[in-house]
């Protein structure tokens, strides 16, 4: 179940503290900043499920915190309130996929449901993640890398939370046969031999494997599952060490 803690920023104490105390009677846990230098000071020392942010404050603007929010907590749900609304805002809301962009005057009935609708979303994303990672251990073409990471060799695509990103067949078929190695190095040779079907020579094999093998590396970085890496063994092959 997602924690309905929500932070208001915005540097009108009336709006603020108004949007605070409704929250709070509809059952939210609420707190509320003046700044964006102050937001990021909680959120160093709280987790929050729900921004809600003006976009014209003094010191740090809206945008600049948004970009910086999402940066470190990409999951975080943010409603953006502004009486300052442009183009080049709504475009750059629409770009970082925040939850809802809402122009002043608005009414706190229109603030509840966009509020409501965001911790649904995150419930529906939790609930999806939770079922990948079952399905993954269920499916033995999926391979579970951590907790939250997963890979299908037949849909040659890696899962984590509601993200997901393409492999090519090469590089399914290569982190299929690592996985299906349960941490064993695996020479070159064997690897070139899995991966494209022909046999060549282990100093040509290593050759031939390491851009593809840079490329999957970069890929899963961009998962949070630190622990599942691909390691050299330097003059033998690679192993690969699920965190599970």
């Amino acid at each position: 179940m997602v924690e309905k803690r929500i932070m208001i920023v915005d540097d009108d104490d009336v709006i603020r503290m108004t949007f605070s105390k409704i929250l709070k009677l509809e059952g939210y846990l609420v707190s509320d900043v003046n700044s964006g230098e102050a937001a990021l000071t909680v959120l160093e020392q709280q987790e929050f499920a729900l921004l809600i942010v003006d976009l014209k404050m003094g010191g740090m603007g809206g945008m600049e915190l948004i970009q910086r929010v999402l940066e470190k907590y990409p999951r975080m749900k943010i409603i953006v309130i502004t009486a300052h609304g442009t183009v080049k805002t709504a475009v750059e809301a629409l770009r970082q996929r925040l939850h809802d962009y809402m122009l002043k005057p608005v009414t706190m009935e229109e603030i509840l449901v966009s509020v409501q609708r965001a911790f649904e979303e995150s419930a529906q994303e939790i609930e999806l993640a939770e079922a990948r990672l079952e399905y993954g251990r269920r499916d033995d073409s999926n391979w579970v890398l951590c907790e939250s990471v997963t890979v299908n060799t037949k849909l040659q695509r890696i899962y984590w939370e509601d993200e997901s990103r393409n492999l090519t067949p090469s590089e399914s078929r290569f982190l299929g046969a690592l996985l299906e190695s349960k941490g064993a190095v695996l020479s070159y040779v064997d690897l070139v031999y899995k991966v494209h079907g022909y046999h060549v020579e282990e100093e040509e094999a290593a050759v031939i494997l390491r851009p593809m093998v840079s490329r999957l590396r970069q890929k899963l970085d961009e998962t949070p599952c630190q622990g599942a890496v691909i390691q050299t063994v330097r003059g033998a092959g690679y192993l690969i060490s699920p965190v599970v």
